[in-house]
């Protein structure tokens, strides 16, 4: 009877409360996931907050676009540059025309070698020219004497060092500008350093400044420009030196198209809110359960 009774009590229980069975089933499914919740969102935060320690950084290539000139000053600084042939003296007209060919450059890169039986890098190819003008404030009569290194005049050295100072692999054109007053009788031979310079496509203009020179001299500064495809001159006076300064920023500009250097950025900002909305949601999750 007692089982009889139980029995019927079960089933009069199960037909009107179907789901009374499953409460404690259903409680134990809805603490298993909110278990596997409270993980994942721990993970989340703590995974973020690594990263953010790890300063990630972004990318920002930019494609750019220009035309430019890669020119390298070649100067003779030897104590014959301070003849007053040319007005007000040789070097200081060399000095003056480069200020002024300086002040025209906006995209192109140039350098300053100065040489007498040495050759002296000044200044790389660069695109400061503030630096570089400063330099070019040395080419004085009286400044000149401390830029000399060792006696002669070293037209080839000079020119195989300029060939150095360029950069291989861009399609800006590359130019040499050589002024000097003297024949090259020290180091090795200017035709030599101009067999070196056209394989590297540098063109090499030649000026002779003064109103004596040799013809030997005149040759070999000749056959220097021939062979790098660059043009020879001879000026007596500064502004005939202007002139052809002009003419060279007259060059047709080689285009290229590069990527400029790649720089970063550091960008915390979404991880920062991913670990704080990642923890937020974990100490909901824990009071949830503090709560029941």
């Amino acid at each position: 009877i007692f089982f009889a009774a139980r029995y019927k009590k079960n089933s009069i229980r199960a037909l009107f409360f179907p789901t009374a069975k499953k409460g404690k089933d259903t409680k134990k499914s809805k603490t298993t996931v909110r278990k596997i919740a409270e993980n994942i969102a721990l993970a989340v935060t703590i995974i973020s907050l690594l990263l953010l320690v790890a300063r990630p950084m972004v990318s920002i290539p930019s494609s750019d676009d220009r035309t430019g000139l890669d020119v390298m000053l070649t100067v003779d600084v030897s104590g014959s540059m301070t003849i007053e042939d040319v007005q007000p003296s040789r070097i200081e007209a060399a000095q003056e025309v480069i200020t002024e060919f300086i002040k025209k450059l906006t995209r192109d890169r140039v350098g300053l070698i100065v040489f007498t039986g040495v050759p002296v890098t000044l200044s790389p190819l660069t695109q400061d020219y503030a630096i570089v003008q400063e330099y070019v404030d040395l080419l004085t009569p009286e400044k000149s004497l401390w830029l000399s290194a060792g006696g002669g005049t070293a037209v080839g050295d000079a020119l195989l060092l300029t060939t150095k100072k360029f950069q291989q692999g861009t399609e800006r054109s590359k130019v040499i500008i050589l002024i000097t007053d003297g024949q090259s009788n020290i180091g090795i031979e200017p035709e030599d350093a101009a067999d070196v310079a056209a394989k590297g496509n540098i063109k090499v203009y030649t000026i002779y400044i003064g109103s004596f020179f040799t013809s030997r001299a005149k040759e070999s500064l000749s056959q220097v420009a021939t062979k790098t495809g660059g043009k020879s001159y001879t000026v007596e006076d500064k502004k005939g030196l202007a002139t052809i300064f002009d003419e060279i920023d007259k060059l047709e500009r080689g285009a290229y198209k590069g990527v400029s250097p790649i720089q970063y950025r550091d960008e915390p900002t979404m991880l920062m809110l991913l670990a704080a909305m990642a923890f937020v949601s974990y100490l909901g999750l824990i009071s949830y359960k503090v709560r029941l």
